[in-house]
């Protein structure tokens, strides 16, 4: 497991469509999710790692389909905004698959409202 923390506008696409590509030579399969489609679309443009939203992994996987292998790299943006449960569910696959999971989120999105 890796993390990618940093504030909106960053460089935090940027430096994943750099790491897309640097993956992508080693011969991994980069794919994306994200909790909502919106966010799935938004990782996808600015990165070019392919996105859907985590619930549609998780279907595919249930459904034995596109699973996730030792050489993939699972990219999650606005992980903190995952719940834990289902954040662990995610984990598994990745650890039971012996794959790369890459959290990415802004710290903001943790802070207590005052």
């Amino acid at each position: 497991i890796a993390a990618v923390v940093g504030l909106a506008g960053a460089g935090k696409s940027t430096l994943l469509a750099a790491a897309r590509v640097a993956w992508e030579g080693e011969g991994r399969r980069v794919i994306g999710a994200a909790l909502a489609g919106k966010a799935a679309e938004g990782l996808e443009d600015s990165s070019g790692i392919r996105s859907r939203t985590l619930a549609s992994w998780e279907l595919a996987w249930e459904s034995g389909r596109k699973q996730l292998n030792r050489a993939d790299v699972l990219v999650i943006d606005e992980a903190g905004m995952v719940s834990s449960q289902q954040m662990a569910r995610i984990l598994k696959a990745v650890e039971d698959a012996g794959a790369k999971a890459v959290l990415v989120g802004d710290a903001m999105q943790l802070q207590p409202i005052e």
